[in-house]
């Protein structure tokens, strides 16, 4: 049998490593709870804004518009909102177009 007192030794509290410890593990804890997740929807439409190409923008706007989600939709409008020069390039407007009549079914 293995002495409790020599399981609970390296986890006293009272111990400068272990408090040092546990204040990295709790400040690692923090910056991970920190950091929303983004959802599929947002890293895609993300994309879609950063790309050069307007092929690449409409492949991005096709994929949102196969997600069929809320989130996918509210992110057409703010590809809409944020790169107006999108409705300069006809088939980019023509995705986008396609892509915000999902809200009337």
């Amino acid at each position: 049998m293995i002495p409790i007192a020599a399981l609970t030794a390296p986890t006293c509290s009272s111990c400068p490593t272990t408090r040092h410890r546990w204040r990295w593990a709790s400040l690692a804890v923090r910056s991970r709870l920190a950091k929303p997740e983004v959802s599929r929807a947002a890293q895609l439409g993300n994309a879609v804004l950063r790309a050069r190409s307007p092929s690449a923008k409409v492949q991005g706007i096709l994929a949102l518009q196969a997600m069929a989600s809320v989130e996918a939709v509210d992110q057409l409008f703010r590809i809409l909102s944020d790169d107006p020069a999108a409705l300069d390039d006809i088939s980019e407007y023509q995705a986008l177009v396609r892509g915000t009549r999902l809200l009337r079914g």
